[in-house]
């Protein structure tokens, strides 16, 4: 702690000439402001109300900034998985198997005919059966999912569209523009369905399907009180608040407790702010109750 302190002294505190934890607090602000305009981007401005989600929160400071977060957007849960630490490198090895094809077909959609489109489909299905098999996995762990890129004519931007699964006709084709029209109207805000729409990309995603391991942890004994380290004062936003301080592992399933709070492990730590409380899971997720 004390490399820490002497660190933001040293860096942050002296040349601005004021206190370490103001200088600690500004730092997290900044960090939070950048982290909430990005949010933004791929929420509200994609056309998403962010108090239809929830934030799932992973990394070694992502538990620690996503209630903050969280408030400031809205967002009415967060969800910070056991392994919320090494979230990605859990996610590499046991993520599906992915081959993605895809070919350019500028062309305007009226003129696009469904034979066009299930022989390139075709085309790049038996070329992902092929990769998949040479992964050993069978038939039954294989899907395939089918997606055009559209536009309306005369935009330099694309939306990608899913196409249905079965049999192309021209009925396929309407459904597919208008879910084109529904894409860009909630991304943004508006639609054009009597202009005309014109083809980009044709494009498949050949997945096999890994068979996930079961994460949920051993049962742990013991109560919420057994989990709890101390009692310790916490700054949240320039103000010192009396705070519990929880060991995550000790956490059984099903543990409920109220901000503030502090839970710590050794691959993150989650920060759940006051007039916000949190309980376990099954799987040893906590799940943070941001809004009423």
């Amino acid at each position: 702690m004390g490399d820490v302190r002497d660190a933001v002294a040293e860096h942050v505190a002296d040349p601005l000439d004021t206190g370490v934890e103001a200088a600690a607090q500004g730092v997290l602000d900044v960090a939070n402001a950048n982290m909430e305009r990005a949010l933004r981007v791929v929420s509200v401005e994609r056309g998403y109300d962010p108090r239809d989600f929830a934030m799932v929160a992973f990394g070694g400071a992502g538990p620690l900034h996503a209630t903050t977060l969280a408030e400031a957007l809205d967002v009415p849960r967060v969800v910070v998985p056991r392994t919320a630490g090494v979230l990605s490198a859990l996610g590499l090895l046991i993520s599906d198997v992915l081959y993605d094809y895809s070919v350019s077909r500028v062309r305007p959609w009226a003129d696009v005919a469904p034979e066009t489109l299930a022989e390139s489909f075709a085309e790049f299905r038996e070329r992902g059966r092929t990769r998949l098999e040479a992964e050993s996995l069978a038939p039954g762990r294989m899907s395939f999912e089918r997606t055009v890129d559209l536009r309306y004519e005369g935009q330099s931007f694309d939306l990608s569209v899913p196409v249905p699964a079965g049999d192309l006709d021209e009925a396929t084709l309407g459904t597919v523009v208008d879910r084109f029209h529904d894409r860009h109207r909630r991304r943004y805000g508006h639609a054009y369905p009597e202009e005309p729409v014109e083809l980009v990309t044709i494009r498949l995603r050949a997945r096999g399907v890994v068979e996930s391991p079961d994460l949920r942890p051993a049962a742990t004994d013991g109560t919420v009180a057994d989990a709890r380290r101390e009692r310790r004062p916490v700054m949240f936003d320039g103000e010192y608040v009396e705070s519990a301080v929880y060991v995550r592992e000790s956490l059984p399933a099903g543990a409920t407790f109220d901000g503030p709070a502090v839970v710590e492990d050794g691959e993150s730590t989650v920060v759940v702010r006051p007039g916000q409380s949190a309980r376990v899971d099954e799987h040893g997720s906590i799940v943070v109750e941001v809004t009423d």
